[in-house]
């Protein structure tokens, strides 16, 4: 059976929540060549941080960070995922009850991470 949890996680993420994959320099020791690497991360930003504690709990994934303040002076928070096998398990958790939207958006950014051949940043 799945998790009932995951049903608000679903529409937590459908409202508040983005995907996607870039393509960064990872200076730590992980990446000796100096090359850029596809990175997949799953993020919700919200000023309410109890609804991203709970998210974190019911998916036993990522981490909340925060409060960062913003310019009107309110407090922002973030939950990300970044790493590939965390997001795409937060993914499979949750789709049965995404919008085919935001379905056709993850399935996308997946396939994005999982593209063979070299990596290019914009303007290189």
């Amino acid at each position: 059976m799945e998790n009932p949890y995951y049903a608000y996680c679903a529409g937590l993420y459908e409202g508040e929540g983005s995907i996607g994959c870039s393509f960064s320099m990872d200076y730590r020791n992980r990446n000796p060549d100096k090359k850029p690497v596809r990175k997949l991360v799953l993020k919700i930003s919200m000023t309410d941080v109890e609804p991203l504690i709970h998210f974190a709990d019911f998916m036993e994934l990522g981490s909340v960070t925060g409060p960062y303040e913003l310019a009107s002076g309110k407090m922002l928070y973030e939950y990300r995922i970044g790493t590939f096998e965390d997001v795409k398990l937060a993914i499979d958790r949750m789709y049965p009850w995404l919008s085919p939207r935001r379905q056709k958006q993850a399935d996308a950014a997946i396939a994005k991470y999982l593209e063979k051949g070299p990596v290019r940043r914009k303007g290189v």
